[in-house]
């Protein structure tokens, strides 16, 4: 395209940086900075380009630095209205599959935490239970056979002796 207006190979810049500087109230100095997708830059004239969704702001901004601001859309070409909608429900396919990705990697952290969880409450139980059985607190026979029996490995876990 910009071929067609009389820019060469060389004076055709792709992913152009446009810097704007400028001053605005007294304690700010305003300085902005856009991508431009393709420009033209001859001596006689500057073009901009811009595929796909542009937003009013940078259009607005880019209009006072080049002759000639175009934009063009992202266009889909389909053969039928069956391919338009397959391919539509193909993209929303792919998006619920990243989405269940996402999620089963956030169930899984969340089980993993909760396992953590237990892991510190039980260990936390057993602490007191060993706590209570140690100072008399409360009598062995409250509790069952195999608790009673795992009273001293846990006390040595923690480093208390029965």
């Amino acid at each position: 395209m910009l071929k067609d207006m009389g820019f060469s190979e060389d004076q055709i810049h792709e992913e152009y940086v446009l810097r704007i500087e400028g001053n605005g109230d007294r304690q700010h100095i305003n300085k902005f900075q856009y991508r431009i997708d393709v420009a033209g830059i001859s001596s006689e004239k500057k073009v901009a380009i811009e595929c796909g969704r542009t937003s009013g702001n940078k259009i607005m901004w880019l209009k006072p630095f080049f002759d000639e601001v175009v934009l063009l859309p992202h266009i889909k070409v389909f053969g039928s209205k069956n391919q338009e909608l397959e391919y539509r429900l193909r993209k929303i396919q792919q998006k619920l599959k990243d989405k269940e990705k996402d999620y089963k990697q956030q169930i899984a952290n969340l089980s993993e935490k909760n396992n953590q969880m237990l892991d510190h409450i039980q260990t936390i139980e057993r602490k007191l239970i060993v706590f209570l059985v140690e100072n008399k607190i409360l009598p062995e026979h409250f509790l069952s056979y195999n608790t009673i029996e795992q009273i001293p490995k846990w006390g040595a876990e923690f480093n208390w002796k029965r």
